[in-house]
């Protein structure tokens, strides 16, 4: 059975969802554990694997823009910080 490379669907107005991109990913990664495709179909189921990869960390960083932390300063205003995963949270949230 050989099944032709994987060729992307034209642009569809990002209709992929993080969900659906990672559920095919999941279960690209179980056809691929189950090791009986030809090598042609591995290597394309592979390459698909990657694509849903790549769109997946695009949903994540798009998301992780949006993010923001919001506190309460010592005066009582609230302040908004942008999200940064390396930054430390200050000691009045933790």
């Amino acid at each position: 059975m050989n099944t032709p490379p994987f060729v992307p669907p034209p642009d569809s107005g990002d209709k992929d969802t993080f969900e659906s991109s990672l559920h095919r990913l999941e279960e690209i990664v179980a056809e691929l554990e189950r090791g009986d495709l030809a090598l042609e179909s591995s290597l394309a189921k592979y390459e698909e694997g990657v694509a849903r990869l790549k769109k997946c960390y695009s949903i994540l960083e798009n998301i992780e823009k949006k993010i923001a932390l919001i506190t309460k300063k010592d005066d009582g205003t609230i302040q908004e910080i942008p999200f940064n995963i390396d930054a430390k949270i200050p000691r009045s949230l933790s």
